[in-house]
């Protein structure tokens, strides 16, 4: 018999911690109290992710006969579905210019509370991303290829608003100048863009549009200061059901005897060690 036990999944790594990832608000979870002896159970999820987890709530073996992941596998175009995931977690970013002790990587780290301006300064606690002072400083993340984007959310530093007025939010398909006056690109056929209006750390703008370049740009003369960049979106279309996780890549924290993680995956449903 199988109790108290999690199923997560999740478009980036999992951590070891179980209620690290039941507080990620980007993991599905369901809590799941019994599972008897050769029962089988399934359960809908309409969820986007890579990485799959089934996790004790305590210390106990973990026996598992079989785990089937049923979805869609995709082409590039537009995900169905609520769930989206963050397509700029840890891709390639650059900056205007750069403030001593930051990066510009510092905005996708997934790091999402904001510590202030200590985080950067000091180079502890989650990292802020600071440019130096010039006129109309910006930061861009290339997402690698044309994704369909439905929400970009900015954290702004915790301690103070004075480098976040005038932010702008740009996506286009196609790589914008690193020169040219925000005005101009603003201009440009096939860019979509809107202007913050608010002061909140989290700050969010539906853009339901198509793009592999997001920028972040300040108007005027000043540093540019921002905790975090979220986009959500997809980079494909789903199709046609069938189970993903067949013998796929696996992962167990621990091993009982010569029982490994693949034969979780190996297509046995049989249920017999």
């Amino acid at each position: 018999r199988l109790s108290n036990f999690s199923v997560l999944v999740s478009a980036q790594p999992l951590h070891r911690i179980l209620d690290i990832n039941i507080n990620n608000r980007r993991v599905w979870k369901k809590l799941v109290k019994t599972l008897g002896h050769h029962e089988h159970m399934s359960m809908p999820v309409g969820a986007n992710g890579r990485y799959v987890r089934v996790q004790l709530e305590k210390k106990d073996h973990l026996q598992l006969a079989e785990v089937q992941v049923f979805g869609k596998k995709g082409q590039k175009g537009i995900a169905a579905g609520p769930w989206l995931q963050n397509v700029a977690y840890q891709k390639a970013a650059t900056v205007s210019s750069l403030h001593p002790h930051t990066t510009p990587g510092a905005l996708v780290e997934g790091h999402t509370v904001v510590n202030g301006y200590g985080s950067w300064r000091s180079g502890t606690g989650n990292p802020v991303m600071c440019t130096g002072r010039q006129n109309e400083p910006w930061w861009q993340v290339d997402l690698g290829s044309v994704h369909r984007i439905d929400k970009i959310n900015v954290i702004r530093r915790a301690d103070t608003t004075s480098h976040f007025n005038g932010i702008y939010v740009i996506v286009s398909r196609v790589p914008l100048p690193r020169t040219d006056s925000l005005t101009s690109i603003l201009a440009m056929k096939g860019v979509w863009h809107k202007k913050f209006t608010g002061t909140n750390v989290d700050n969010s703008v539906t853009v339901n549009a198509e793009g592999q370049f997001v920028r972040i740009e300040r108007a005027g003369t000043d540093y540019l200061c921002v905790a975090e960049v979220e986009v959500e979106g997809s980079p494909q279309v789903l199709e046609s059901y069938e189970n993903m996780a067949l013998k796929q890549k696996t992962q167990q924290s621990s091993t009982y005897g010569n029982n490994a993680a693949s034969r979780a995956v190996d297509g046995t449903t049989d249920g017999n060690l």
